[in-house]
């Protein structure tokens, strides 16, 4: 018979706040340990050990005694995981004839698929727009692109 893992009391208060993290909740830095504690109805040091958790997975980064934790930048990245829809914008439509460049632009695209999102070519290119800015921002706006 499979054991059945066991998840300590600290590892599951750390899924409320990871959670939290992901669904975009709280933006900078946590509530502070008390209020945790209250809301969670354990232990504030239950509370600590869960956030030393979430240190430790680099979600969380101390600030200071005293001072609420602050939500790192690969916090912020859990937050981002919907998939983007991702414009290329290339320099030169010309410029797919080289292979090397070619080869450089596949792996980019295969890269953004593999991390499930989905991404297109611009109809034109910084040099059929000139590199003017207003006609490069609506050149995108017009695409309806997440970046």
């Amino acid at each position: 018979m499979p054991e059945i893992p066991r998840i300590s009391l600290p590892e599951q208060v750390a899924e409320h706040p990871r959670e939290g993290i992901r669904r975009g909740q709280w933006s900078g830095h946590l509530p502070r340990v008390p209020l945790l504690a209250e809301e969670l109805n354990v232990a504030p040091r239950t509370v600590r050990q869960a956030l030393q958790l979430l240190e430790a997975e680099g979600l969380l980064g101390g600030r200071g005694l005293g001072r609420s934790r602050g939500i790192t930048a690969a916090g912020v990245a859990a937050v981002s995981q919907r998939p983007l829809r991702v414009a290329i914008l290339r320099h030169d439509v010309r410029l797919t004839d080289n292979p090397r460049t070619s080869l450089n632009l596949t792996e980019i695209m295969h890269s953004l698929e593999s991390a499930g999102h989905r991404m297109f070519l611009c109809k034109k290119s910084l040099l059929e727009l000139k590199h003017e800015v207003p006609r490069v921002a609506r050149e995108l706006a017009e695409t309806g692109a997440d970046a």
